[in-house]
């Protein structure tokens, strides 16, 4: 699942900016995945499609926490 989203080479879904996909790991601008549940509370849902926030920086990604977003129900079917 990681590699499917790396692969994609999308910015960082937190702050808006380019990702180093080729920085070591612990790098604070290294690619992670994120996650609407974070997967220290939920593990289960980890390779979890609808789990899946998007590509992150390791830094945006672990700045986030752990606290539990409230979860939308998205738009309208009028995009109000």
């Amino acid at each position: 699942m990681a590699a499917e989203v790396r692969s994609r080479r999308e910015v960082c879904c937190y702050c808006g900016q380019p990702i180093d996909y080729d920085a070591d790991h612990n790098a604070p601008r290294a690619f992670t995945v994120a996650h609407w549940l974070p997967v220290a509370t939920h593990p289960h849902l980890a390779e979890v499609w609808s789990n899946i926030r998007g590509a992150a920086h390791r830094g945006c990604n672990s700045s986030a926490g752990t606290a539990n977003e409230p979860l939308g129900l998205g738009l309208t079917s009028d995009g109000l």
